[in-house]
């Protein structure tokens, strides 16, 4: 990641004196001790949650975890909802999740009168591209209804 090596080799504080500590913002605690178990067990903790795996998917892309980004998607796979699959959808497109977001987007049209009933479709308003492509990803109505 360019930021980290500029942050140890270009020079900066953090580079040349070791008690300078190193943040590490927007990754929360959970979320940075399941990265730091996966880099030394090549598993994700059983006790990550669907939720949690979002973030963790969110890390893996930040600090270029490929490996880690494919366990995370089947994570979150395992645990989409009607109740929670326009925010993974959402998540997967910003993080370039590109399976997982198929993944929801099929989920959405199979589940499609289930998530009007929730009210949850409304949130694809803020993206565009994303109801566009569900749009384009949807079979056409059934020819028999064009001829009535």
């Amino acid at each position: 990641n360019a930021e980290y090596m500029g942050l140890f080799y270009g020079g900066l504080r953090e580079a040349s004196d070791h008690s300078v500590p190193v943040e590490i913002k927007d990754v929360k605690y959970e979320v940075f001790t399941a990265m730091l178990e996966y880099l030394y067990t090549d598993r994700v903790p059983e006790s990550v949650t669907s939720e949690t795996a979002v973030h963790l998917l969110i890390a893996a892309e930040r600090f270029m975890l490929d490996r880690l980004k494919a366990l995370c998607q089947d994570i979150i796979r395992r645990g989409i909802s009607v109740h929670n699959v326009v925010s993974v959808l959402m998540a997967a497109n910003s993080h370039r999740a590109e399976s997982l977001k198929d993944i929801c987007l099929d989920f959405i049209i199979s589940n499609e009168e289930r998530l009007k009933q929730t009210g949850a479709i409304k949130e694809l308003c803020a993206e565009p591209t994303l109801l566009y492509e569900l749009l384009m990803r949807k079979p056409p109505a059934n020819q028999e209804r064009g001829r009535r």
